[in-house]
């Protein structure tokens, strides 16, 4: 009897999919009680490491190039590395906006963005 179903296309699947993703998601909310609280602790300590990490990283980066010089570049030391990765990560996970959500936190106590990049 299951042989003779045939299974219908991937994209009429997405819907159903998301709307069972989305009753299993909320049922687990449901279950604990408070946990927004949590999540919402958990962002901004997150948060504020990550405004706090992106000054202090960067300052120590620029530190090493001014305190040893153009030697700091040779590419056996492979030191620039991370001078790029520090402002990689700086500029795609955007500091001012946390900044602004903690600000706006703290101040107006609006909660946090829910996206999943912030």
């Amino acid at each position: 009897f299951f042989l003779m179903i045939r299974r219908p296309p991937r994209s009429t699947l997405f819907p159903y999919t998301t709307l069972f993703r989305s009753r299993a998601y909320d049922a687990l909310l449901a279950r604990h009680e408070g946990i927004d609280a949590y999540l919402q602790d958990a962002a901004a300590a997150a948060a504020k490491a990550k405004v706090t990490v992106d000054r202090i990283a960067h300052h120590a980066a620029t530190s090493l190039f001014d305190i040893t010089g153009a030697s700091a570049t040779l590419a056996h030391l492979n030191l620039d590395r991370h001078w790029r990765n520090i402002r990689t990560i700086s500029t795609h996970n955007h500091t001012a906006h946390k900044a602004y959500a903690l600000g706006n936190l703290s101040v107006n106590h609006k909660p946090l963005p829910i996206q999943g990049f912030f």
